[in-house]
């Protein structure tokens, strides 16, 4: 084996680290619930997306008349994270603005009828980014 053989390895690992970052990027960010019926629950990217909406189907189930039965779907490739409304009647708001499809950076607030969410992780101090202006959410 010799030379070759080391030096495989050592390839085969470097590559192996950086995949694993990209995919562990993914697991690090989750998507928190700050309002509405599923409030304090948070949500992995394990599938490489999250779905939400009405139909019981979705990982994110909402019992809200305001939500679709498949309102949007939250996609990470491993190294960002886009939003998708799925065009139904009702809207999918990243901070405040309707979107169609969005990049989310962390800290960004979602809301999908009466729920809001935040996507948390993914950098050093992330989790207390996009904690202003959210407190007066809760009550």
């Amino acid at each position: 084996m010799g030379v070759f053989g080391t030096w495989g390895g050592w390839y085969t690992s470097a590559v192996a680290s950086e995949r694993n970052g990209q995919s562990r990027l993914a697991e690090d960010v989750r998507l928190e619930a700050l309002k509405g019926p599923r409030e304090g629950e948070a949500f992995s990217f394990r599938a490489g997306e999250i779905t939400i909406g009405r139909d019981p189907s979705n990982q994110v189930f909402l019992l809200d008349k305001l939500v679709s039965r498949r309102h949007c779907v939250v996609r990470s490739d491993g190294s960002s994270f886009q939003i998708v409304d799925l065009g139904g009647p009702n809207r999918t708001f990243v901070n405040g603005v309707a979107v169609e499809e969005k990049t989310l950076m962390p800290g960004d607030q979602i809301r999908v009828g009466n729920s809001m969410f935040v996507l948390r992780g993914g950098e050093a101090g992330s989790s207390t980014s996009g904690v202003e202006g959210i407190e007066g959410l809760r009550g």
